[in-house]
């Protein structure tokens, strides 16, 4: 975002909630409670049914995802410790994937005092389990910011397990410092991070130790030349992002400066451009150099209305059959539109608008049905108008299993597993006689699940065994070989 977020929404053209051939409608799903300025919504991917809204100027509220709900708990305070104006304040949140066990959660915001974006892991209050302990801060990562915007903001754990933090370019008309396209420095990037301390040591950023380097990041290169943290760069102001439950794909929204705003698909590696381009188009900052960039997936004229994109989610739910595998986003300025990139061209429809201002994030619940949230209005949920009928509601993957490492294994290996819908999930290893070797997976899920998880064949004899998944009543198994 560009400019004070006051200024944008004064700028708003204001319109009615919007239906697509009256099939969809925006809805107020907790007309009972109201929020101040929210910019985050998520769930932990736990047994609960509980939700959780950040506040800009540094609160936690959570609640229970029903609609008779009549009040929050305060799950967090730090408000104390965030600057909270403008673009800055606590921007994002993330649970770990084993929070149920640990309690670990992260969140991202900008410090009082000194200028930085400061990430920092939080664990539940040992009294009080509904809570957090605001006592109980580790600071992974700190890193300073020349400007008051472009704090970017988002954090989310990928299917990998690892944690991904996106960093705008540090502010300022046109990057003048060229940082986004300066691998030396974190700004106008996205970070991959080992928040368990497995990896390597920090090279560019400033933090306890707690979080490290994954030894795969694309850019590792020792200490010096590039920041060994950053897994893409060549970004503007990627204030929202999220990964699409079913492939893994990783979408952003790019905030764009004069003229375009931009949804990108992200790689590995990936310079998607800024400050040479906005959008696909050359700017006036360097000379244009296709060579080694990633254009976006999709971009958007600034046209009246029109003020800064804002990332949402791949839709994987089962209430709304139509948008399923479709890129749902909006703009700050109220409009929300569906990308579906399926087809040889990607098709964008806008499916729903907000009167007033200003659109500021979308989230997912457990069951993966899609949330708007605005600065000064209600929660809103996209509901299909009627509803579908419950067999149409079944879910249209297949539960499957895959091996994403070696195989033969002499080490460890990965498995990547689908659970297309709530229940209990069970993901184990058996050796050649039907005897469980190696639990990887057993829990309850409420939505769909992709998940990375490791198999250590370290301590196992050579031979033959067989990974089983079992979800729904289905069955899914891949042969795995250890060698020594």
């Amino acid at each position: 975002m560009r400019l004070p977020i006051s200024v944008l929404c004064a700028l708003a053209i204001a319109s009615s909630t919007g239906t697509r051939a009256q099939e969809l409608d925006l809805v107020e799903p907790f007309p009972n409670l109201s929020f101040s300025t929210p910019v985050d919504f998520q769930h932990a991917d736990d047994a609960s049914n509980t939700l959780y809204i950040v506040e800009q100027a540094g609160i936690i509220l959570s609640f229970e995802n029903d609609e008779t709900t009549t009040s929050t708990t305060t799950f967090l305070d730090i408000q104390n410790r965030v600057y909270f104006l403008y673009e800055r304040g606590l921007l994002g949140l993330a649970f770990h994937p084993d929070f149920e066990t640990n309690g670990y959660f992260y969140v991202d915001y900008t410090t009082t005092g000194a200028l930085r974006t400061r990430i920092s892991r939080f664990n539940l209050d040992a009294g009080n389990p509904d809570v957090a302990d605001p006592n109980s801060e580790v600071v992974l990562l700190e890193v300073d910011q020349p400007a008051k915007n472009h704090n970017a903001g988002q954090i989310a754990f990928g299917p990998d397990g690892y944690l991904y933090v996106t960093l705008g370019d540090g502010g300022g008309g046109g990057d003048p410092s060229n940082n986004g396209q300066d691998p030396s420095t974190l700004l106008g990037s996205i970070l991959r991070l080992d928040v368990d301390g497995t990896g390597n040591p920090l090279d560019c950023g400033s933090g306890t130790g707690s979080a490290t380097i994954p030894v795969d990041n694309p850019l590792v290169d020792g200490e010096g030349g590039n920041c060994d943290e950053i897994y893409a760069y060549g970004l503007r102001n990627p204030f929202r992002m999220s990964f699409d439950p079913a492939t893994g794909d990783m979408w952003v929204g790019d905030v764009g400066q004069n003229a375009w705003e931009e949804v990108d698909l992200i790689t590995a590696g990936g310079n998607f451009g800024w400050r040479v381009y906005e959008g696909s188009r050359c700017t006036e900052y360097d000379p244009c150099d296709p060579s080694g960039k990633i254009f976006p997936i999709w971009e958007y004229p600034h046209d009246p209305g029109i003020l800064a994109v804002i990332g949402g989610y791949v839709y994987r739910g089962l209430a709304i059959p139509e948008l399923a595998g479709k890129y749902i986003y909006g703009d700050l300025g109220g409009l929300i539109w569906s990308l579906d990139t399926s087809g040889g061209s990607p098709v964008n429809e806008e499916i729903g608008s907000l009167a007033g201002c200003c659109l500021t994030s979308f989230g997912i619940d457990h069951r993966g049905e899609i949330y708007v949230l605005t600065i000064d209005g209600p929660i809103r949920k996209f509901i299909r108008v009627p509803p579908v009928a419950g067999e149409e509601a079944l879910s249209r993957l297949s539960p499957s299993l895959d091996i994403h490492g070696p195989n033969p294994v002499s080490g460890r290996t990965s498995l990547r597993f689908l659970a297309p819908s709530e229940g209990h999930v069970l993901l184990a290893v058996y050796d050649i006689l039907g005897r469980e070797v190696a639990r990887l997976f057993d829990r309850e899920v409420r939505s769909l699940t992709l998940r990375d998880v490791t198999f250590d064949a370290t301590n196992l004899p050579a031979g033959a065994y067989v990974a089983r998944l079992i979800t729904g009543g289905t069955i899914a198994t891949q042969k795995l070989t250890v060698v020594r």
